[in-house]
């Protein structure tokens, strides 16, 4: 009887490590390839992330993303355009200040950090040089999986 205690218990914890990543290792190394990837319409002023666990996934989560929020929009023009990602961060995207429409055209920009103020500031700053004038933030999002103490990567596409 005592062997088919020893039995379950075993076979719990197995199952518990299987659900939570398959191993305890997993849960600090396991999420490192974890990335966020933004995309943008400037026709309609809408943005959309995609979470993967590879950067091709999360930029097609984020195209199909974007698709699915702007269908039966009046001013989407098919230019959902995917243009960043992070890995391990915060990904934000602005666009200008002054809207001038519909139909919308605006000028806009992202960036990423290792913090939200960081994203945000590297999101207006690149904004205001395509645009010429004070931005707006449309968009900020933080990584699925975050650990402050790992180290931020990101790039466009």
């Amino acid at each position: 009887m005592r062997r088919l205690y020893i039995l379950l218990a075993s076979a719990l914890i197995a199952a518990t490590l299987i659900a939570l990543g398959g191993s305890p290792a997993s849960g600090k190394s396991g999420h490192t390839k974890q990335y966020t990837a933004l995309a943008f319409s400037p026709s309609a002023v809408i943005s959309s992330v995609g979470d993967g666990s590879t950067l091709k996934s999360a930029e097609k989560k984020a195209g199909n993303q974007c698709l699915s929020v702007t269908y039966g929009d009046p001013n989407y023009r098919g230019d959902c355009q995917t243009s960043g990602w992070v890995q391990n961060g915060w990904i934000a995207v602005g666009y200008e200040g002054t809207l001038e429409g519909p139909p919308y055209n605006p000028q806009w920009n992202w960036g990423y950090g290792r913090t939200r103020t960081e994203a945000i500031n590297s999101a207006a700053y690149n904004c205001q040089q395509v645009a010429a004038e004070p931005c707006q933030r449309e968009r900020l999002e933080r990584t699925r999986y975050y650990n402050p103490a790992m180290p931020t990567y990101g790039g466009n596409w």
